[in-house]
């Protein structure tokens, strides 16, 4: 699979953190935004189709994450670093920036 990498996307409409509240958070909107692990790159493919496929249904409402969610972690890490996880060691949180800092998602943040 190829993917063009040189392709600029133009997020300045697409409601980005990293760019939008880079003033709020820095004082100034001139910075190039490394502070967000955001990607500027289009997704692959299979992503993007999952995705559609997923939101066909049209019902949009909070989730909780079912146990194919934890297996596929637990499977993950053990066949790609031999390292083995239990389901009881495993939290979900809605983004790895509300894992490590839950303070600001109430700060909007």
């Amino acid at each position: 699979m190829q993917y063009n990498f040189d392709e600029i996307i133009d997020r300045s409409t697409s409601q980005s953190v990293k760019l939008n509240k880079l003033k709020a958070v820095f004082g100034r909107d001139d910075l190039i935004p490394l502070w967000v692990a955001d990607m500027d790159f289009l997704s692959p493919p299979a992503i993007t189709e999952a995705l559609i496929e997923r939101t066909r249904h049209g019902i949009f409402g909070y989730t909780v994450p079912y146990d194919g969610y934890f297996l596929s972690i637990i499977h993950w890490l053990k066949n790609r670093h031999s390292y083995e996880v239990y389901r009881n060691e495993i939290t979900f949180v809605p983004g790895i920036r509300f894992g490590l800092f839950p303070k600001r998602l109430k700060d909007g943040l």
